[in-house]
């Protein structure tokens, strides 16, 4: 799974407030699953292609991978975890 560049609706006070650069987790190159049924496409209104909002999905991660911001990585994940 390459590690392409995408972005996410960013919510503030439950409003839409721009668009945020996301990817999804990769872990030795694999994707990593989210374990919450639903995952992000129950938190994050939709993935976009392209900072300006182009093709819009909300059909963008049927398997549930993790997204995290753009510039995350497995270390940061496990500093998080911690």
């Amino acid at each position: 799974m390459p590690d392409n560049i995408f972005y996410v609706g960013a919510l503030k006070n439950q409003q839409f407030s721009g668009l945020v650069p996301a990817r999804f987790l990769t872990i030795n190159g694999q994707p990593v699953v989210d374990p919450t049924p639903g995952g992000p496409n129950g938190h994050i209104p939709y993935i976009y292609s392209d900072a300006q909002g182009s093709n819009q999905s909300d059909e963008a991660n049927p398997n549930n991978y993790m997204i995290v911001p753009a510039n995350f990585d497995e270390a940061h994940a496990r500093a998080y975890a911690d």
